[in-house]
């Protein structure tokens, strides 16, 4: 899901004239990537050709962060610390 979120953005940044194309390299619009990676281009990173490794969950995480509370013990339950996340792990 978060690829074609991403192309889509990608599509309007283009479109805007803010990437001129998919072909330029992505170390020139993130500093971060002007190390060993500074050849991959946009395109690479949208096919998933970059020969980058996925870190399990990135995305999921990113958008759905795990959700930490305490149960308040006047709900008939004794106070404890609960988690949820709504990724498969």
């Amino acid at each position: 899901m978060a690829k074609s979120f991403y192309a889509a953005l990608i599509g309007i940044s283009i479109d805007r004239g803010e990437i001129q194309s998919l072909d330029e390299p992505v170390a020139n619009y993130l500093d971060y990537f002007n190390d060993g990676r500074r050849e991959i281009t946009i395109r690479q990173l949208l096919n998933m050709s970059s020969g980058l490794d996925m870190p399990v969950h990135e995305h999921e995480e990113m958008f759905f962060p795990l959700i930490t509370w305490t149960m308040p013990s006047q709900w008939g339950w004794k106070s404890q610390l609960t988690s949820y996340s709504n990724t498969t792990m």
